[in-house]
């Protein structure tokens, strides 16, 4: 193992809306496995998050509920919080790009491009909703796209052909707030002249994208063929929501939320003081997000970076997932579908550990994937508490009953080491290169490694000696499944270890060794995995919106 230097950011989750699994799986919570695994491979690790909080959304929504946009964020960023610790996702800062200290960082960002001469005053046309009174945000604007007829444009892009809008590309414009039609009004914005940059990006998408996921890089690469234009990064908000911009003649003018946003990751790597992390040529930066965020971490942030004078840092891997579908269908809370992180608290279906072992055993990496109830009670049942849980359970009932609960001497037949030695060298490799999904399958073979040892020891009747010597060797393939199993479920993992009595070396190693020797005591037996409870299968039907896809058996 060799120490590195990670920087792990995960996209900042927008506080207007209440995560669901969608948002978790792509981003958050894959941050955090892999910011785990890193740790216990010895890598130096800072993960850094933090709710995006400022725009018209904000806005809108604030209006709705009769409360200022500000009493809003700090609500809903506490919402999120409290679901974010409930999945036991773990940071060293989460913060709120509304605070102060994100206001001077994005300003002094700001003013170092400003003074490098790479904004363009302009003065458009925009839309205008005299109903509201107010200029309405690009995505707060619906209407059929020019180009391909789609009713699916928006006021900056068609999310039918994936095209980039001018405001004549939106045909029969509605004002998605209160559906009427906008008018046409001048107005002066800054654009950033992305184009400047178009070089140089293409140059870094080169180096760097053949290791990112294919998501990432099918996104970056399609990005690095296309003329790329100035973009506007200044906006008209009602209760000038934002940070204001802090040159004279733009008064009144907040900075897009897209411009700020993602320097909420410097603002946060700054309050851990490590702001220097961002230029040092050391630093390997890791960011995880879902593939609609690709464009702007892959292109638009870093070339804001490049017009800097300061700070600087190009992603060595962008992890990006596809989508995570509901029951072959998309999550929709106004049309209570799917499953919302609130939904979880207080362990209702289960604790996080099983969640999180779920959602990074379905993970969206190569293709859109479908969180379905049935998979939720495979991985539960015939992994968790079948595959996992019954082989702890069978060799450290053997240690404690048969053996007093100390080891006997160990002795791993040759074949299986090979096998553990091949199935944690692909888990690492597939770790370090964030396709978790396959990671969590390599824990899966570890596990049956160690239950057709064990089934074949049991099946040979064996003398007790000789099965003393097997279930003690078979207690270094459960610390060998604890190790691997800690970045995806931490508590169940510790507990393992906790029984094996072995919680002082926590590592991922490079190779299988049986750490655990002759005379070793091992602790009581505990149940790792527990199958739903009568009241946790009630919740589960209250949440399915249909008829439940499986038959749940109360115990």
């Amino acid at each position: 193992m060799s120490s590195r230097r990670k920087l792990v950011t995960s996209a900042l989750p927008y506080v207007n809306n209440l995560p669901h699994l969608g948002n978790i799986v792509g981003s958050l919570l894959s941050a955090d496995v892999f910011s785990r695994y890193s740790r216990l491979r010895g890598d130096e690790v800072l993960f850094v998050c933090g709710t995006d909080e400022y725009g018209t959304a904000s806005e809108v929504t604030a209006d709705k509920e009769g409360i200022s946009p500000a009493d809003l964020c700090t609500k809903n960023s506490k919402k999120h919080k409290e679901v974010y610790d409930w999945f036991d996702i773990k940071f060293e800062v989460f913060g709120r790009t509304s605070c102060s200290a994100h206001k001077e960082m994005t300003q002094k960002i700001f003013m170092e491009i400003w003074n490098n001469g790479h904004f363009t005053s302009k003065i458009e046309m925009r839309f205008f909703c005299p109903k509201c009174e107010m200029f309405l945000a690009d995505r707060y604007v619906s209407g059929t796209c020019r180009l391909c007829q789609s009713n699916n444009a928006r006021g900056d892009q068609c999310d039918g052909c994936g095209t980039i809008l001018s405001i004549e590309d939106v045909l029969d414009p509605k004002c998605s707030s209160c559906s009427s039609s906008p008018s046409k009004k001048e107005t002066e914005h800054l654009f950033f002249n992305l184009e400047s940059f178009q070089d140089r990006i293409s140059e870094c998408i080169e180096k760097y994208s053949a290791g990112w996921t294919p998501a990432a890089r099918q996104i970056a690469l399609e990005w690095k063929g296309k003329e790329l234009i100035p973009r506007c990064i200044t906006r008209d908000l009602k209760y000038k929501w934002g940070v204001p911009v802090p040159v004279s003649g733009y008064e009144g003018k907040v900075l897009y939320v897209w411009f700020d946003a993602p320097i909420g990751y410097i603002t946060f790597t700054s309050d851990a003081g490590k702001l220097s992390w961002w230029s040092d040529e050391n630093t390997e930066l890791y960011e995880f997000m879902g593939k609609d965020n690709v464009f702007f971490h892959s292109v638009f942030f870093p070339a804001m970076l490049m017009g800097t004078s300061s700070i600087f840092k190009y992603p060595k891997v962008i992890s990006s997932t596809h989508y995570l579908m509901y029951e072959k269908g998309k999550f929709s809370k106004s049309q209570n579908r799917g499953i919302f992180g609130h939904n979880l608290l207080e362990d209702r279906i289960g604790p996080a550990g099983v969640w999180r072992f779920h959602l990074m055993r379905i993970r969206p990496e190569t293709d859109d994937s479908d969180f379905s109830w049935t998979e939720f009670h495979e991985s539960l049942n015939s992994i968790l508490i079948n595959t996992v849980g019954n082989l702890c359970h069978r060799v450290i009932s053997y240690i404690n009953k048969s053996l007093g609960g100390r080891m006997a001497r160990v002795s791993l037949p040759q074949s299986v080491k090979e096998a553990l030695d091949s199935a944690l060298l692909d888990y690492n490799r597939h770790m370090e290169a964030t396709n978790i999904r396959q990671g969590v399958s390599k824990i899966v073979e570890i596990a049956n490694i160690g239950n057709g040892y064990v089934q074949q020891a049991f099946s040979e009747k064996v003398e007790k000696e000789e099965m003393g010597r097997r279930m003690s060797s078979a207690a270094n393939i459960l610390l060998l499944l604890s190790r691997v199993l800690s970045p995806v479920t931490p508590s169940e993992a510790y507990k393992l270890q906790e029984i094996l009595n072995s919680i002082e070396k926590n590592t991922i190693p490079d190779r299988f060794t049986e750490e655990l020797q002759e005379g070793h005591v091992i602790n009581p037996s505990v149940l790792l995995f527990k199958p739903l409870t009568d009241e946790q299968i009630e919740e589960v039907q209250k949440l399915c919106t249909k008829e439940c896809p499986f038959e749940i058996k109360k115990q």
